[in-house]
């Protein structure tokens, strides 16, 4: 196609031969090849050298266009490659959802204007899995998770509050400690969601001295609030929630020793591309929630 081309802009065999850095009886031999294979003639040949017949005329229209598709492909496939075109498929989980996703999807337009990322929420667990199964790219996930095969990397931790129904005895308070809860009804998510989370609210509560008393659960933290809402409980939650479900519950910071929580992004070596190594590399880890604009 691209002798062809050149043939016909040059109107000259001798000239497209030069411009193609080839010898004239080849390009000859490639342009009779392709008039026998399409049954039709595609040049006048004349005494000084071509024009084209009508058939030449309708196939230099299509194959200019063939070209500039075949030279726009390898244009997006390199920067692909390098990291600077493409879609990462990125999960989160909702706590992130007001504060640090933002942030980030706001590095990856500055730094990687022609990326997109398509954001999916899921529980830490399912993250965990849809990137083993490479149905995400890249997940942002509340660490330690429960397996080795995935790379990780700490981007910002946030405290714990208390989340309390807004009647509740404690709600008028600016601050709790962890050891006054003790006697109260909690609402939490189930285990198999995220562990790591789930552990550390559990470990705050047995560091303070009991165990909490679980009455209700549900699978998603905006459901956990609003049964804080109802008055069915309290919960421990990051304090990120508070901008996101701001008047459902009351929210209180938990006093004495500092209990964080980490938001790490997780991935997959063997199947990381440029794309996502260049979104990973180009996020500077926050020194705490505060920090974020």
């Amino acid at each position: 196609m691209r002798y062809f081309v050149a043939v016909a802009e040059e109107r000259s065999f001798s000239r497209a031969a030069e411009r193609l850095h080839i010898s004239q009886p080849p390009l000859s031999q490639q342009i009779k090849a392709l008039e026998e294979e399409l049954n039709a003639p595609l040049f006048h040949r004349l005494p000084r050298g071509v024009s084209l017949t009508a058939a030449g005329a309708a196939l230099l229209k299509s194959s200019r266009a063939i070209l500039a598709n075949v030279r726009l492909a390898a244009q997006e496939t390199t920067q692909i490659a390098a990291g600077m075109l493409g879609t990462v498929r990125m999960g989160t989980v909702s706590s992130a959802l007001a504060h640090l996703v933002p942030y980030i999807l706001t590095q990856v337009k500055r730094s990687m204007p022609g990326s997109k990322v398509e954001l999916t929420e899921m529980s830490s667990r399912e993250q965990t899995l849809a990137v083993l199964r490479d149905e995400l790219d890249i997940g942002l996930v509340h660490t330690p998770i429960d397996t080795a095969d995935l790379r990780t990397r700490q981007i910002l931790r946030e405290p714990f509050y208390a989340a309390v129904p807004s009647q509740h005895p404690l709600a008028s308070r600016e601050a709790v400690p962890v050891a006054e809860l003790a006697s109260e009804e909690f609402v939490f998510f189930p285990r198999t969601l995220a562990s790591g989370l789930f552990d550390k609210m559990v470990s705050l509560c047995m560091n303070a001295g009991f165990s909490p008393k679980i009455h209700h659960t549900a699978r998603h933290q905006s459901t956990m609030l609003q049964m804080v809402a109802m008055g069915l409980g309290v919960t421990i939650v990051p304090r990120s929630l508070q901008r996101i479900y701001k008047g459902s519950a009351v929210f209180l910071p938990l006093t004495g020793t500092p209990h964080y929580l980490e938001l790490s992004l997780i991935w997959r070596e063997s199947t990381a591309n440029g794309l996502v190594e260049r979104l990973i590399g180009g996020l500077e880890p926050l020194r705490d929630f505060d920090s974020l604009p």
